[in-house]
Parts: C-alpha cells; sequence; structure tokens
C-alpha cells in the first residue's frame, strides 16, 4: 500500500539513492563503477551512509585473489573522492552549514514520527522516551548488526540490504521511506547480482 510515485513526485530524493544503489549492484563485477555509483547515492541523501560498512565487509571478504585491503581502501577512496566531488562545493562554502544539514535529523529538535517503528510508543503516547533513548538503540542495534554481519558473512551475505532498514526501525523518526526503499537494490541482488546460497554443514 505505499505510493512510490507520490513520495516521487513531492521532492522526494529516496528513489535516487534507491536506483543508485540498484545500479550499483547491476554493475558489481566493475570495481570503479560500483564505487563511483555508491558514492554519487552516499551524496544523494544520507541513508546510503548506513550501507557503507556493509559493503566495505562485502568486499573485503570477496575471494578474487586480490588483496582485500586494497579491495576496501580502493572502493573506500573512489566512493569518497566521489562524495566530495559533489559535495565539496558546499562544504568548502560553509562546512559548519554543510555538517549541521547532514546531521540535522540527528541532532536538531525534530518531532517524534513514526509509521510502524519503535518509536511509535512515543508517538502514540504510550511512554514518553527520549529521543536521546531511540538514538542509543539505533546505535546499538546498527553495532551489533555490523559484528554480526562480519561474523556470519558467509550466511548473511544478502542480507546488507535490509540492515540499515532495521537499524532505521529504532530510531525515532522511523518513516516508511527509511526502509521500503532498499528493496530496489535487494530485487537487483536477487536478479542480477551476486548471489550466494549457504552450504549446508556437513
Amino acid at each position: 500500500g505505499f505510493d512510490l510515485l507520490g513520495v516521487t513526485l513531492i521532492g522526494s530524493l529516496d528513489i535516487l539513492w534507491a536506483a543508485l544503489l540498484t545500479a550499483m549492484v547491476v554493475a558489481w563485477k566493475r570495481p570503479t563503477l560500483r564505487a563511483i555509483l555508491f558514492g554519487l547515492a552516499a551524496s544523494s541523501k544520507q541513508i546510503p551512509w548506513l550501507l557503507a560498512p556493509f559493503l566495505i565487509i562485502r568486499i573485503w571478504r570477496e575471494e578474487d585473489g586480490s588483496s582485500p585491503l586494497r579491495r576496501a581502501c580502493r572502493f573506500a577512496a573512489i566512493g569518497g573522492l566521489t562524495f566530495l566531488t559533489v559535495n565539496g562545493i558546499f562544504i568548502l562554502r560553509d562546512a559548519d552549514a554543510w555538517l549541521r544539514g547532514v546531521a540535522g535529523p540527528m541532532w536538531d529538535d525534530l518531532v517524534f514520527i513514526s509509521q510502524g517503528g519503535l518509536s511509535s510508543i512515543t508517538h502514540l503516547g504510550l511512554a514518553n522516551l527520549p529521543k536521546s533513548y531511540y538514538l542509543v538503540v539505533t546505535l546499538a542495534v546498527f553495532g551489533l548488526l555490523v559484528f554480526a554481519y562480519w561474523r556470519h558473512h558467509e550466511t548473511l551475505r544478502n542480507a546488507l540490504w535490509i540492515f540499515p532498514g532495521i537499524s532505521m526501525w529504532f530510531s525515532y523518526r522511523t518513516l516508511a521511506t527509511y526502509w521500503v526503499f532498499w528493496v530496489f537494490p535487494l530485487v537487483a541482488t536477487l536478479v542480477a547480482g551476486p548471489i550466494c546460497r549457504p552450504s549446508r554443514p556437513s
């Protein structure tokens, strides 16, 4: 029942980063292009930033005969340079304003909004929990997911697309756009991407 077209037409940038990440999945075998596409996705909105540690782990764990450190550093460097190419002019003109803008959802005095997330507890008036509570829980869950992905990468390899949405479910602003758009790169992974089916233990 989620109206993707309506959200896009009112100016939401979520479809942009979702499309760029979907293109990244399709171009996965081309390391330079996938890093550029991620850098562009990260330049359009903050949500794709949550994917970065999972992508680094996945690239580190790939088995293509090259150095894991070199692969990860190459991805981070190209993605970072792409990000700075888009955002550099804004950072140079007023770094403080840029930082306040991108960190606004975390630090600003925004209202509680929940479309089915944990903060429904406060949004619906069931318990008056502070925003700091949701921030701590969100960071704790995110850290746990990164650890689990590193520890159980072989089993969770394709689950990286749902982990950012899971962590955002615990934030104090749990909008549906924070998790529904991850469906696009997830489907691309299942259709055209590098699929991993974990083997059963012998």
